[in-house]
């Protein structure tokens, strides 16, 4: 059951990574450039992959960098990297 809403997390933030990229950045919510937003929707895409498919690696072998460079690298404003960031602690703890 956590696993179907960990998808469902997934897809949500899926799509609004995808409209944020089909605008400008000076128009885009986040401020975030493409890169960073195409690097954080392939790691969201291979988080849901491993859940859907069964195949999570070890815990300790789970590799978390979308909060890392939300810190780094984001403007903190929109949300989206709370979001973000509140997925990938939960994919390191399923």
């Amino acid at each position: 059951m956590a696993q179907n809403r960990f998808i469902e997390v997934a897809d949500q933030l899926l799509r609004r990574i995808s409209d944020e990229l089909a605008v400008p950045l000076e128009d885009r919510p986040s401020g975030v450039d493409r890169a960073n937003l195409e690097f954080a929707s392939e790691h969201v895409q291979a988080m849901k992959n491993a859940v859907a498919e069964d195949l999570l690696p070890r815990r300790n072998q789970r590799y978390a960098p979308l909060t890392r460079m939300i810190c780094d690298q984001w403007p903190l404003r929109c949300g989206l990297e709370n979001q973000l960031s509140e997925l990938e602690s939960w994919y390191m703890k399923i």
